[in-house]
């Protein structure tokens, strides 16, 4: 046979118990409050990642299509590589060049590439 004691609790003890009872029905409704604002944070961290991604790929820019640096010799032939201007997906070969390289003299020279079409 099982004994059971019943002892009748004082008020003060069964507040505690309540307040405590209480308490644990609010965690999981803490808890599931965090997780969401946690969430919506990494939502709005990856969707920056993937903008300055998708930017740093599509942005306009210039390409060379040789060396940055060319070193010829004296009185050597000089033979512009050229260059292109992309956006996105385009490819656009209508790059102006200005400069020139006097072969028979000895000397740095500066070419310069630029593109205009439209805003950009």
């Amino acid at each position: 046979m099982k004994k059971v004691v019943k002892e009748s609790l004082d008020k003060e003890t069964q507040d505690e118990i309540e307040e405590e009872f209480e308490a644990l029905k609010e965690q999981p409704q803490k808890f599931y409050q965090k997780s969401k604002r946690k969430i919506v944070f990494l939502v709005i961290g990856l969707i920056l990642c993937v903008l300055a991604l998708a930017y740093l790929w599509l942005r306009p820019r210039m390409v060379l299509k040789g060396d940055q640096t060319i070193e010829i010799n004296y009185q050597e032939q000089y033979k512009e590589q050229g260059a292109y201007f992309t956006y996105f997906f385009h490819k656009d070969q209508n790059v102006e060049i200005s400069g020139k390289v006097d072969s028979d003299r000895l000397g740095t020279y500066k070419i310069s590439y630029s593109y205009k079409k439209g805003i950009l």
